[in-house]
């Protein structure tokens, strides 16, 4: 009587082992049958430097001459705000290096005709400037809102 008590549940058990395998498998195919779409990156479109007026200048006065650039932007037709980035190499301790530097964002005002930004090579802290050396390839890239919401890109080299 034990025995066949013990043969009845073992055979639930297997039972029940197998009927819940059976539904995972199931579940686990079709879930797995479903396809997979992944998000495409956007291309933002690009502008000219000369479309936005951008210039370059090394700078030549001010705490920073010589020691820095002075980025100037004239064409804001339907701009409404620019943020960029700094990039270039500097040697220290006979080594090569690179440096990027986010420029604060720049809010474009209605009517505006120009933006001036003027950025150290190195780093400032309480009016105290500590300025890279043996800089080269200078360059900046730009994000530009323009008022229809749209966001562009642009990029300029010293």
């Amino acid at each position: 009587m034990k025995n066949k008590k013990l043969l009845i549940g073992a055979a639930i058990a297997v039972l029940i082992i197998l009927l819940g395998g059976g539904t995972f498998f199931a579940m686990s195919k079709n879930n797995s049958a479903a396809p997979t779409i992944a998000p495409q990156p956007t291309a933002i479109p690009q502008l000219s430097a000369d479309e936005l007026g951008i210039t370059l200048t090394p700078s030549t006065s001010g705490p920073i001459a010589g020691h820095g650039i002075v980025m100037k932007m004239t064409k804001l037709d339907g701009v409404t705000g620019v943020e960029c980035e700094l990039m270039y190499n500097y040697t220290y301790q006979g080594n090569q290096l690179q440096q990027d530097a986010l420029c604060r964002k720049i809010e474009i005002k209605p009517g505006a005709k120009l933006i001036e930004q003027e950025m150290p090579f190195g780093t400032e802290s309480s009016g105290h400037y500590h300025f890279d050396t043996g800089v080269i390839n200078v360059k900046m890239i730009f994000k530009v809102t323009k008022a229809d919401g749209k966001i562009y890109s642009a990029q300029a080299s010293l």
